[in-house]
C-alpha cells in the first residue's frame, strides 16, 4: 500500500496571472460570479526516495480531470488508475496523475478550475509507492 503525503494546505487560489493569491484550505471550490482560475500548493520533494520509488499526485475532484500542472509543465491524468469514490456523500473522481522522476528540490502543483469543467478540489495528496527491481510492489 503506497504512502501518502495530504496536500491540504495552504493552497493558494487566483484568477489570473496579476490577480492576488487568496490563501485557503481544501476542500474548495469556485467563488460565486467566478468562471475560471487556478489553484496551486507547494511543496518540497520527500526524502529518501529511491530509483525503484514510484509516485503519483492524487486529487479528488467532482468531475474528471484531463490534466493538472507540475512545475508549470502539463501532466495528463492516468484515466485508467482514475476511479469514482464517494467523498462525504457525494460522488467524486479520485484522479490518479503519475509524477515519477518529475519532482525537483522544490514543487508547484496547479489545478485549473472552470465553471464548464471542475469547479472545485476536495482533496489532494502525494502517494508515495515503493517496489522491486521488477517494478512489483
Amino acid at each position: 500500500m503506497p504512502h501518502q503525503i495530504r496536500l491540504a494546505g495552504p493552497w493558494e487560489f487566483s484568477v489570473g496571472a496579476h490577480d492576488t493569491a487568496i490563501r485557503c484550505q481544501l476542500p474548495y471550490a469556485l467563488p460565486r460570479g467566478v468562471t475560471a482560475g487556478e489553484m496551486i500548493r507547494r511543496f518540497h520533494r520527500p526524502s529518501g526516495l529511491s530509483a525503484s520509488t514510484r509516485l503519483a499526485l492524487i486529487v479528488v475532484t467532482p468531475v474528471a480531470l484531463s490534466e493538472v500542472m507540475l512545475n508549470r509543465s502539463k501532466l495528463i491524468v492516468d484515466q485508467t488508475a482514475s476511479e469514482g469514490v464517494d467523498w462525504d456523500g457525494t460522488v467524486a473522481v479520485r484522479n490518479v496523475v503519475p509524477c515519477t522522476n518529475k519532482l525537483t528540490a522544490f514543487n508547484e502543483l496547479t489545478v485549473l478550475l472552470s465553471s464548464e469543467g471542475c469547479t472545485q478540489v476536495l482533496a489532494a495528496s502525494l502517494a508515495i509507492h515503493e517496489t522491486d527491481e521488477a517494478g512489483e510492489p
